[in-house]
């Protein structure tokens, strides 16, 4: 597995529970923030009224931005100091 590799459990589990608990408590505040009052309905309103054109292209541009990240994320996750693999 390529976390248990690179150590990354090491790091999120270093303080025991504590670590995943706060990152829970912090995911819980800011879903409490935005379902409470609904706020999410803001955001549904905002973009209610788009056309298709405008929606395709929204898509595209979400779309490239997810597969980026997850390029960038593995190429940086591979990477090794040093170490340039030969083309």
């Amino acid at each position: 597995m390529l976390l248990a590799k690179l150590d990354v459990w090491r790091v999120v589990l270093i303080g025991g529970f504590s670590n995943i608990a706060v990152i829970g408590l912090l995911i819980g505040i800011v879903l409490t923030y935005f379902f409470n009052k609904k706020r999410y309905l803001k955001l549904v309103d905002k973009y209610a009224g788009e056309s298709k054109e405008q929606r395709k292209k929204g898509n595209v541009i979400v779309r490239l931005y997810v597969l980026f990240s997850i390029i960038i994320f593995f190429v940086v996750s591979l990477y090794k100091p040093g170490y340039l693999p030969k083309m």
